[in-house]
């Protein structure tokens, strides 16, 4: 059995200074005092502070029989003054069940544990000052200081608590195959969210421990030794998969997300679900746009199609395989990556294929050419109308499956044989060339498929192709 107790403090500041202009002379005037036109002052000051005291305490029995709880109290600074502090604790069970007398003969299993684990956790991360009231300096009435409000205050503003439960295994067996398996549940309560608050208020939002949260999943992670000796294969897969679902909001009254106004947090639904006119394609009988109306029927007047659930920016699952190759000093390795059954609001698209909104200001991309005439019925894009931008307008018609495949990365390397270095007084020489993002495979039409967990691309610079060639020499 063993015991440790802590205790941790972490102050972070950051100070910060900026001043911009333009207009100089000369490029190799590159000081403010050489701008013909000063621009603006920018700058911050803020910092916040983390206090923790923990104790955990691990014991076992037999060597196969594990178990280990935790406790801490955690305190930051950026809670109300009366909310600053919550406790947390965890505590696991473990059974190495290859150790077992009825097991002990069976020489092919390497490994077989069971893992059961439960606790809480806290989240802190939200502005230094959320909880307090601010006020801006930034303001001026002809020429002279002032203080404008910045910041609708929340004192009773405190920690989000997670609930998590796991239950995992363990598993090798005949010296060449792994596996590792887990079923999570956890549980989100008094979530930090910014919830909108009317604008006569003279705010936008006020940060709030508002509704629960569920994410549930499995995952798992194989390993395989598929060829030992002079010619090795080594085999790699991983796969995850979340659902989650908003459980509770203050009055049951969903509201926009604070993050993208294409989304909307409902009880029930979701987080990141896309709240959009849902797009019904072309009328080919006029080349109108049209949107379906909550009967299933179609309208071409955008106002009176409503706002509902059109998808997820959330992916079905996630895998990825890596294959690792060598023979005597000769290695091979590459990795696959696989998004499945997100869905991406193509945001650029909404510019550059525009149906007429922005004719004449903004180039449009090749297929935007393919729109209804009289003697084009079946195109996928409606009529344009100059200046018009109800078919651009935010609907499904700019939402896009974003599931895609993507070789990350290749590597080949040569290992130089160690006789061959003794002789130059080398402990290892190894010269390689690595390939990162050289194919994509999707049916996503944008940028880049690769993008953040809101769900949306807007000019998104694209991961880059490189090639890189090195040398790794030890002496």
């Amino acid at each position: 059995m063993s015991f440790l107790l802590g205790f941790e403090t972490q102050l972070n500041k950051r100070r910060n200074v900026e001043a911009y202009g333009s207009g100089f002379a000369s490029s190799d005037l590159r000081t403010l005092q050489s701008a013909a036109k000063p621009s603006s002052i920018d700058g911050f000051d803020t910092d916040y502070f983390f206090i923790s005291y923990f104790g955990q305490v691990n014991a076992e029995l037999y060597d196969k029989y594990f178990a280990q709880a935790s406790v801490r109290h955690d305190g930051s600074s950026r809670f109300g003054e009366e909310n600053q502090f919550a406790t947390f604790w965890s505590a696991g069970l473990s059974w190495l069940i290859n150790k077992e007398s009825f097991l002990e003969n069976q020489d092919w299993i390497d490994n077989l544990k069971l893992r059961l684990s439960i606790g809480t956790s806290g989240n802190a991360d939200i502005g230094n000052f959320a909880s307090r009231t601010l006020f801006s300096g930034s303001a001026s009435y002809l020429s002279s200081p002032g203080l404008v409000p910045s910041q609708l205050g929340n004192p009773e503003l405190t920690w989000e608590t997670n609930i998590n439960y796991n239950l995992g295994a363990d598993v090798g067996v005949f010296e060449r195959f792994s596996l590792t398996v887990d079923l999570y549940y956890r549980k989100s309560q008094n979530m930090l969210l910014d919830k909108p608050v009317p604008q006569t208020t003279g705010y936008e939002s006020i940060t709030e421990n508002v509704g629960e949260l569920e994410n549930k999943g499995f995952e798992f992670l194989l390993s395989s030794q598929n060829l030992k000796g002079d010619f090795e294969w080594v085999t790699d897969l991983n796969f995850s998969l979340n659902r989650n679902k908003v459980l509770e909001l203050p009055n049951g009254k969903g509201f926009a997300d604070p993050f993208s106004s294409r989304q909307r947090v409902e009880e029930g639904m979701p987080v990141r679900s896309f709240y959009l006119r849902s797009w019904a394609g072309v009328d080919p009988a006029n080349g109108d746009a049209l949107w379906y109306l909550a009967d299933g029927s179609t309208t071409n007047n955008i106002s009176q199609a409503p706002r509902m659930f059109v998808g997820n920016a959330s992916p079905d699952f996630i895998t990825g395989l890596t294959n690792s190759l060598s023979y005597k000093g000769v290695s091979l390795s590459f990795f696959l990556y696989w998004v499945q059954g997100n869905k991406i609001y193509n945001n650029t698209s909404r510019i550059y294929d525009a149906s007429g909104a922005r004719f004449g200001i903004i180039n449009q991309v090749k297929e935007a050419v393919d729109f209804w005439t009289p003697d084009n019925t079946d195109a996928p894009r409606p009529r344009p109308v100059i200046n018009s931008s109800s078919a651009s307008s935010n609907s499904s018609r700019y939402l896009e499956d974003g599931s895609y495949l993507r070789l990350r990365e290749v590597t080949l390397s040569y290992n130089f044989p160690a006789d061959w270095l003794d002789n130059i007084y080398l402990k290892s020489a190894r010269v390689f060339f690595q390939g990162q993002n050289l194919l994509t495979f999707t049916e996503y039409t944008g940028v880049d498929p690769e993008v953040g967990s809101a769900g949306v691309e807007f000019f998104r610079y694209p991961v880059g192709r490189v090639f890189t060639f090195g040398v790794d020499i030890k002496f």
